[in-house]
Parts: structure tokens; C-alpha cells; sequence
């Protein structure tokens, strides 16, 4: 049943729709008293908060009011097209769109489909109404308003030219734009700085820098504008350390300066000649030195506009001599050891062991050698440390895989290690450690020897000289169990070198832990000291000498606190035959540095000198590169040994020698080397040179042209072991291997690249720091040192801390990658024979597929580091 409220409702809706006979009431809301910006349908004869609809005709049950749903317009910019659309919702649709009341700003129009565009003409901000009416007739209306803005734009910035050590202090300005406007910029001149719109800082580096400046206004618009800063070095005088001069030779070198302008004034303050040398007005110092000597002068420079600059120099002029070359050997107690080094090698409030690198350090550069043999060195990365602070000096130790071929070192990170530094006197070749298997090791107390394989010029001749670096087996309380085991030690290092290196220049250097006059052991029964273990050296006089044997007779003592000489230098007799009498000296740096045993090491330094060059005099010599195939836009070391010679200028030439350009005005020669990314061109014409700075006549270039290739190299994966064979009644994954090839005609370096399984965890291995694989070159990788073959030298075992490659004997992935984890090679297998490698075939061809490797000529399992037919890559 209808109660009786609706039906009266409903009569009440019967009689309103029959006395209304006017279809559209639009007109009537002008006067309605209603204001017309409310966005709710209006109608002058229903209440506007009954919520029923006007439309007669629709369904009064169902419909909803008609809105204006557009509440803000989007900002518009002056000149640049703009476009809206108006929403509403409600009524009947569709809905016709209309101008109220109020103008639109300049340059937009309003189409009936409630769509705002134009360009606007002026930066304004104009309100107005529109109106949507929709199907039924009804219609409402809404206030709104749209802001153009001027586009921004950024003022210029002023950029005069300025000189290093000017202070900037720019505010930057935009016109145009919506706040808050926000600045970026390029890179900024050294020295600057941009924030808040504010450039500003001092500047600290010479040169033309071009940047961009962009403004962004709160809507995302962007004003841009380029910026040249030309900045000028301030005037001073720019010579580094003059080169020494050699008494009675000419001498000629010329001052320069920056930041002035020409022409420029050259003078010495206090005196008028230095030494027979004199002093022209356009900065060259020349003339002919009279005197060995050392003096201090002052040099003064005045540019066309009067500025004046100047700057004191030492000038050493040297008697004219031949060039030594000098051999050292320091052991330093636990080097770099937090722990278990000299108790106050660290400063107070210093790093750790900073005060044993500073003194090692000193000492070492002051004891001019060209290569030292180091023992006890713990901390890698200290060892790096006093590597870089010896000018021109490289250098690795005995368990860097970069250098270090063969069998794994049984040196670990916290291990006393062996290591080399030298100079560019002399050119790295390869290294490795002898006498490491199971019967040898124990009698080098687990410190295997090790050896490295140089060249260096010996009268003329660019020749092989071989340097191995000893640390032997130490006392302990058995009183003759050591020095038994030295001189098994002993006797089996002799016949090394009798069997390897018969008439190749040797010299054995280290820590002995003996005498070589008598030994430091004592015979139980007599108390006296027994026979040197090194008497087999000793007796083969014709073959081998210890250099330091006259330091023993002479009652020298090479450990702090201990009598006898132990670090020793043993030279083949080739290299003893250039041996200067006499040179051979402790260097007892405990008489100046203070408290030298606990800050530094209970041993002493020791050096000698061997007459390897052929010159009288100052020369300078091209190292390398003589020759070769390279990477283009790879880095190439340019190295050179001199002597009396303070700057080198280093040139290179892509014509064959026709013309030159500098890469290098001024080197100093110490450094011995220069860092060269090669030019990214094809070409077989190019030289590289160097030139004393103080004497251009004195010269060296490259024997041979260099070959440059473009394009990336190609290592690839040429053979693989994956099923081990059975040792000892087990499967021994030591030795599963991966063979790398270099298929490309240059070296390429391979640091941080890495070899995978189909286990993504980690790396089986990681190639070191330093790493290169030569031109048509083999790499092995071992799953263990135990697989590794005797006298294999191009091989390692895997550096996971698995210590195996980890390949399964069924199926896997072995993936050679990138350091950024790309994917260089990859070889997929389902199947694997024991003791049978897979081999491309053809051999080393990087497009070949895999076949088993008894399949190929000789019928071999394997040849892990050689070619198939077994010869060397």
C-alpha cells in the first residue's frame, strides 16, 4: 500500500508539470537571485537543494545534476599554441559550451565542444565564466581563470676574461617564467660553483671552458644559454727543476711563464753569470760550466706591462762519468703488517705504517738504485704505496698473478711475500716462482724463490738478465735443523741455475738467513761455527761469486743487534765480471733515523754496482715501444733509462718520423716512462721518440714503426676440461682447466674479467689488476694448483674462494665475461669424456666449433696452454 506522504509528493510533481509550459527556463536564471558560478543546475521555480532534476522529461529517478568539473586551467605562455578542454558531468549529454561572462585573454577562443585554444598574445591573468548547457536545455556556469606567462628567458652572463685566482660572484637573472625558477648548469670552470642561481667561487685552473646555464620555471619550461669563460693563468714563472749540468759540456735551457704579455724581460737577481753560464733577456740560460758544484739562483721575468714574477732555482753541475747500475736487497720486518711489524712504525694520529713506508721510502730513494729485491712484504697495498712514492719505479710481488705465471703462490695475504722494483733501466719480460713443489718447499720455509726474467743494455746490447729473489729458511730452536735445510736449499738453487740459466747474467739476492764466510750456526760439540750452507756457491768460483762475501770478511753486519751479514748478493759470472770493486756496502740507516729497529726493520739495506753500460757520459734511451701491434685508442707505456739527464720531451709521429708532435713537453727523466693512449687510427707509420729538453741533439726514437689496429679484441674460449681425471682413487678437480686464446694481432688487456660456471654466485676466477694476454696468446685457467703442470708457465688456478672451477661432469656453462659482466665467449655442453678436453677445431680459431680433443692430430686428451699438436701458443 502507497502511504499517503508519497502519493501527496507525487501529486505535487503531477501539478508542477502541468503548469509549467515553458520548455527552456534558461533565460528566467539571470534574475533568479541565484548566483550563476555555483556549478548546480539552475531553476527559478524548484528550490536548488530539493536535488531533483529540471528536465521534464527525463527520468527524475535516475538523473544527476549537471557539474563543471573544470575547477583551474593550466597556465599558458605567451607565443606558444595552448589548448584545454572543459569537462562536465551530469545532465544529459552531449553539452554545448559558451562564454559567460568577462573577455578570454587575447589570442583564445572557445569552441562549442568546451575546448580553449589559441596563442595567447600578452602575459596576463584573466578570469571570466563559461557555461555548459546539455541536452535537456540545462545549463549551468563556473568562474575560472588562465595566467599566460612571458616565456623566461636568461639574462647574458658575464663573462669577461678573468686569471686563475679571480674571484666570481655572479647572480644570474630571468625575466619571464612562473617562480620559483631553479638553475643547472654543465661542468663549471675548476673553482665554481652554481647554487640559488648564484655563480660564483675562485677560479683555480687556466683555459677556454664552455658551459651551458639552464633555467627551469616552476611549469618545467627551460631557458638555456651557452657561457665562454676564458681564463687566464696568472703571470708567474713556470719552469720546473733545471736539468743538471756536466762540467765542460754545453749547457743550454730556457725559462718560461704564463699569464704575461709579450714580450718578456729575463734577468738573475744578484749576479750576472752562475757558474760560466749566462742569462739572455729572452729567458735562455746557456753557456759552458766550469766547476762541479751546487748553487741557488734567482731568476726574475717582467712582461710589456710591467708585471714582474720570480723564482729561485738549484743548479748542480756533476763531473762527467759512466752511468752504474745498482743493485739493492732490504728486508723490512713484517712490511706493512698492522700487527706484527715494528711496534711504532705508525705516526700518532697517522695511518698504519706510514712511518716504515716514509723511511723506506727516503732511504731507498737516496740509495739511487735500479732494482731492489724485497723480503718480508706483508700489505700489498702498502707496497703499492712506496712503489708510487720512488719516481719511475714499477714493481710486483711473488703473488700477483698479473706478473707471477705458473703454479698458485703459497703466499697469502697475510704472508711474508718476495717482490722486485725497478727502474726503466730495465724491461719486465715475465716472472715466476722455482723450486715450488712438495720436495723443495719445506726447505724454503714455504717462501719459494722468486724469479724474473728482464733485458737490460749491457755494453750496447740490449740483453737478458735474470734476477731471482730469496728468502730463506730461518733459525728456530733446533740449532742445526735450519741451516740443514739451507743448504738443501742451497743445492737445489744451484742446480737450478747450472741446468736453466748456465750462461745467462743471474743475480740471486735476499735475505740468506746465513753468512757466507762461515755460518751462523754453531756446531753442538764445539761451539764453533759451522761451514757456510752456501759453500757450493763459494767453491764454484769460476761460475758464481757472492758480491757481499768482502762485506763478511770486512766484519759488516747487516741485521741490527746481530753480528754477521746475512742479506747477501750472489752474481753469475757474467754479471760478476761487471761487478765495480769495491761498491758493495751496508747502508746503515740506523745512525740517522731515529729509533730505526722499532720504526723500520731489524735489517739493513745493502747495495752494489756492476758497469753495464758502455757510455762515458749523458745519454738518453728509447726502452720501448721498438716496434709491435697495438690497440688503437689503447694505453701504451713509453719508457726510457738516461743518464745526466733532468727533462725528457716525448714525441710521437704517424708518418714514419716525417713530422712530430709533443705529447710531453717537459718529463721529468727519473720518471722513466710516460702513459700514452694511443691515437684511435689504423695505420703502420707510427714512431714515438725522446728528446732531452736541455740538449734537443740529444735524441732516441723507435728502431721499428708501430702497427695500430682499430677495433676491439678477440679473446675467446678454445679448450676446456671439464670431467677431472681420477688421482689417487679420486676425482681431483684441480684438474678441470679453461684455455683462453688471444686471436686478436695486438695485446689485450683482460684485468677484472672473469670465468663463470652455470653458477651465477660468483666468478670461478678474476683476472688481476695488470693482466695482458699477448698477441696469438694462451691462458690456462686450473681448477687447482695440484693441476697445473710442471714448468707451465702461462697458467693460474682458479682465485674463487672454492679454489676449483667447479664443472660439472654432466653439463654446464663455462662463460668468459667483461668486468661490467658482460658476456665475451661462451661454451655450452651436455656431455663431458674423463680426462678428454673439448678443442676448437681448427685449433686457436675463434669461429670453430668444439670436437673431442683425442680427435684431432696426435690424439692427445689434452694440451692445456699449448696448441693441439702441443707446440707453444
Amino acid at each position: 500500500m502507497t502511504s499517503p506522504r508519497v502519493l501527496a509528493s507525487l501529486c505535487v510533481l503531477l501539478l508542477l508539470s502541468a503548469c509549467s509550459d515553458d520548455p527552456d527556463p534558461t533565460p528566467d536564471l539571470v534574475d533568479s537571485g541565484v548566483p550563476q558560478d555555483s556549478g548546480v543546475p539552475q531553476d527559478s521555480g524548484i528550490p536548488q537543494d530539493a536535488g531533483t532534476n529540471t528536465d521534464a522529461g527525463a527520468d527524475s529517478g535516475t538523473e544527476t545534476p549537471l557539474l563543471i568539473n573544470t575547477e583551474s586551467l593550466p597556465d599558458a605562455y605567451v607565443g606558444r599554441a595552448y589548448q584545454a578542454t572543459l569537462v562536465a558531468s551530469g545532465g544529459v549529454a552531449p553539452y554545448t559550451w559558451s562564454l559567460g561572462t568577462g573577455a578570454l585573454p587575447a589570442g583564445l577562443s572557445l569552441s562549442a565542444e568546451g575546448v580553449l585554444s589559441g596563442t595567447p598574445a600578452a602575459a596576463s591573468e584573466t578570469s571570466f565564466t563559461v557555461s555548459a548547457r546539455d541536452a535537456a536545455g540545462t545549463s549551468v556556469r563556473a568562474s575560472l581563470t588562465v595566467t599566460a606567462y612571458a616565456v623566461p628567458v636568461l639574462a647574458e652572463v658575464p663573462a669577461p676574461s678573468r686569471r686563475v685566482g679571480d674571484t666570481v660572484n655572479e647572480t644570474l637573472t630571468v625575466t619571464g617564467g612562473k617562480a620559483p625558477i631553479t638553475f643547472t648548469s654543465g661542468t663549471l670552470p675548476p673553482g665554481l660553483s652554481l647554487t640559488n642561481g648564484v655563480l660564483q667561487g675562485t677560479l683555480s685552473q687556466a683555459g677556454t671552458f664552455t658551459f651551458d646555464i639552464t633555467a627551469t620555471d616552476a611549469n618545467g619550461e627551460k631557458a638555456t644559454r651557452s657561457v665562454t669563460f676564458t681564463v687566464l693563468a696568472r703571470f708567474a714563472v713556470t719552469s720546473g727543476t733545471l736539468p743538471q749540468a756536466t762540467r765542460g759540456e754545453p749547457y743550454s735551457f730556457t725559462f718560461t711563464a704564463s699569464g704575461g704579455r709579450e714580450p718578456l724581460t729575463w734577468t738573475l737577481v744578484d749576479s750576472g753569470t752562475v757558474n760560466g753560464l749566462t742569462l739572455s733577456t729572452a729567458g735562455v740560460l746557456s753557456g759552458t760550466p766550469t766547476t762541479a758544484e751546487t748553487l741557488s739562483i734567482r731568476v726574475s721575468v717582467q712582461d710589456a706591462d710591467g708585471q714582474t714574477a720570480t723564482a729561485t732555482f738549484d743548479f748542480t753541475t756533476r763531473d762527467p762519468g759512466a752511468p752504474l747500475f745498482t743493485v739493492g736487497q732490504y728486508n723490512l720486518t713484517y712490511f706493512g703488517d698492522n700487527t706484527r711489524g715494528p711496534e711504532h712504525s705508525s705516526s700518532n694520529g697517522g695511518t698504519s705504517d706510514d712511518l716504515q713506508i716514509a723511511n723506506a721510502r727516503d732511504i731507498m730513494r737516496d740509495a739511487g738504485a735500479n732494482l731492489w729485491g724485497m723480503v718480508e712484504m706483508v700489505d700489498t697495498a702498502d707496497f703499492d704505496i712506496l712503489k708510487s712514492q720512488l719516481p719511475g719505479f714499477s714493481g710486483f710481488l711473488s703473488n700477483n698473478a698479473a706478473f707471477v705465471s705458473g703454479g698458485t703462490s703459497p703466499y697469502g695475504t697475510s704472508s711474508q711475500k718476495l717482490g722486485v722494483l725497478y727502474d726503466s733501466a730495465l724491461t719486465f719480460q715475465s716472472a715466476q716462482l722455482i723450486l715450488n713443489d712438495a720436495t723443495h718447499l719445506p726447505d724454503f720455509s714455504s717462501r719459494p724463490p722468486l724469479r724474473v726474467d728482464f733485458t737490460t743494455e749491457i755494453q750496447g746490447v740490449e740483453t737478458p738478465l735474470t734476477v731471482i729473489v730469496v728468502h730463506m729458511r730461518a733459525e728456530s730452536s733446533d740449532p742445526t735443523g735450519p741451516r740443514d735445510a739451507r743448504q738443501r736449499a742451497s743445492a737445489a738453487l744451484k742446480e737450478y741455475l747450472d741446468t736453466n740459466l748456465p750462461t745467462r747474467h743471474v743475480i740471486v739476492l735476499g735475505d740468506w738467513n746465513d753468512d757466507v764466510d762461515e755460518s751462523i750456526t754453531l756446531d753442538p760439540s764445539s761451539g764453533n761455527p759451522l761451514p757456510t750452507p752456501y759453500q757450493n756457491f763459494v767453491s764454484d768460483s769460476d761460475h758464481y761469486t757472492f758480491i757481499t762475501r768482502a762485506l763478511s770478511l770486512a766484519g759488516d753486519d747487516t741485521s741490527v743487534g746481530f753480528e754477521n751479514v746475512v742479506d747477501h748478493t750472489l752474481a753469475s759470472n757474467e754479471v760478476a765480471a761487471r761487478y765495480v770493486a769495491n761498491s758493495a756496502r751496508v747502508i746503515y740507516a740506523d745512525n740517522w733515523v731515529p729509533d730505526y729497529l722499532n720504526v723500520v726493520s731489524d735489517h739493513r739495506p745493502v747495495t752494489s754496482a756492476y758497469a753495464f753500460s758502455a757510455e762515458t757520459g749523458p745519454f738518453l734511451r728509447l726502452k720501448s715501444p721498438q716496434g709491435g701491434t697495438y690497440q688503437a685508442g689503447s694505453a701504451l707505456d713509453i719508457t726510457w733509462t738516461s743518464f745526466s739527464v733532468d727533462q725528457v720531451r716525448v714525441e710521437f709521429s704517424t708518418d714514419d718520423g716525417a713530422q712530430w708532435s709533443v705529447l710531453a713537453a717537459s718529463v721529468p727523466a727519473v720518471q722513466g716512462r710516460y702513459a700514452w693512449t694511443l691515437p684511435d687510427i689504423d695505420s703502420s707509420t707510427v714512431r714515438v721518440r725522446v728528446v732531452d729538453v736541455s740538449n734537443p741533439a740529444r735524441t732516441d726514437a723507435s728502431d721499428a714503426a708501430l702497427t695500430l689496429v682499430k677495433g676491439p679484441g678477440r679473446v675467446f674460449i678454445n679448450e676446456v676440461l671439464a670431467y677431472e681425471p681420477t688421482v689417487n682413487g679420486s676425482l681431483n678437480q684441480a684438474y678441470e682447466f679453461v684455455e683462453l686464446v688471444n686471436g686478436s694481432p695486438f695485446p689485450v688487456d683482460i684485468s677484472g674479467w672473469s670465468v663463470w660456471d652455470s653458477t651465477n654466485g660468483a666468478a670461478r676466477h678474476v683476472f688481476p689488476s695488470g693482466m695482458k694476454l699477448g698477441a696469438g696468446k694462451g691462458f690456462v685457467v686450473f681448477g687447482g694448483s695440484a693441476g697445473i703442470p710442471a714448468g707451465l708457465t702461462n697458467a693460474a688456478a682458479a682465485s674463487s674462494n672454492q679454489n676449483t672451477l667447479g664443472l660439472s661432469n654432466s653439463s654446464d656453462s663455462v662463460r668468459l665475461r667483461l668486468p661490467d659482466g658482460g658476456v665475451v665467449d661462451q661454451y655450452n655442453y651436455t656431455s663431458a669424456t674423463q680426462n678428454v678436453s673439448v678443442n676448437r677445431s681448427p685449433d686457436a680459431d675463434p669461429n670453430a666449433g668444439f670436437v673431442l680433443h683425442n680427435s684431432l692430430p696426435g690424439g692427445t686428451g689434452t694440451s692445456p696452454g699449448k696448441h693441439a699438436d702441443g707446440t707453444d701458443f
